[in-house]
């Protein structure tokens, strides 16, 4: 009766996992790599929430002080935000690459990090000559650092279901659908302008929220991944 018992509640050994939960697990190279390039991107979020904050305050204190100097605020925000993007988009994913090839993950990462860049090259063009590139460059340019973050969201997907956490795969395919409704409501609101303006300020307002709840489950998403690999 013990050999019976014994033999229906085995625990599991290292030698019966996964090979995505066996790396999750191990203190190899590449998982340090791995879990060092999701807390850049972590990390360059939060500051970049910060300095957001900042400029910000800094916009209500130049109301009332010497003016509003809107050309100048502008090309600080393109600034801020073309350095977050590389941060972010470009070495954060860079240390990922580390994943094994065998997770089916990395061919999306290499995607992102190239539709990525080229949408950083693109900001940084904008930045420079706004009118003599802007008509070239900036409409069907523009959209790839959309779709980049949408391929690095597959990757993640993707990179959860290797190392044995479906939740976190299932919920990245949740944030897709939510970034999907998020990027029309932006579209409609920035890129068409067929809506009257009532109609306009309402998918304006709903884009907000939308782009609030995608980017809570994004970042969530990242810190899970992140935890769930072993700490070393």
């Amino acid at each position: 009766m013990t050999d019976f018992l014994n033999s229906q509640y085995t625990p599991q050994t290292t030698s019966t996992l996964s090979p995505g939960v066996q790396w999750a697990q191990t203190a190899s190279p590449s998982l340090k790599k791995t879990r060092f390039g999701l807390s850049l991107v972590l990390w360059g979020y939060a500051i970049m929430i910060i300095c957001m904050f900042g400029i910000t305050f800094g916009i209500m204190i130049s109301f009332g002080a010497n003016g509003f100097k809107e050309k100048g605020l502008s090309d600080a925000i393109s600034v801020l935000r073309i350095l977050f993007a590389f941060f972010i988009d470009f070495v954060g994913p860079i240390y990922c690459l580390a994943v094994p090839t065998e997770s089916g993950a990395k061919r999306f990462l290499m995607m992102s990090i190239l539709f990525n860049l080229i949408g950083i090259i693109n900001s940084i063009v904008h930045l420079l000559a706004p009118i003599i590139f802007s008509s070239i460059f900036i409409k069907p340019f523009g959209f790839l650092s959309f779709i980049g973050t949408f391929i690095f969201i597959i990757f993640l997907k993707k990179f959860a279901e290797y190392i044995g956490r479906d939740d976190l795969g299932s919920k990245g395919k949740k944030i897709l659908i939510v970034y999907i409704i998020f990027f029309v409501m932006e579209i409609c609101t920035f890129e068409i302008s067929i809506f009257p303006k009532g109609l306009t300020a309402l998918l304006f307002f709903l884009g907000a929220i939308t782009g609030l709840i995608y980017f809570l489950l994004y970042i969530t998403l990242i810190n899970d991944l992140r935890k769930s690999m072993i700490k070393t």
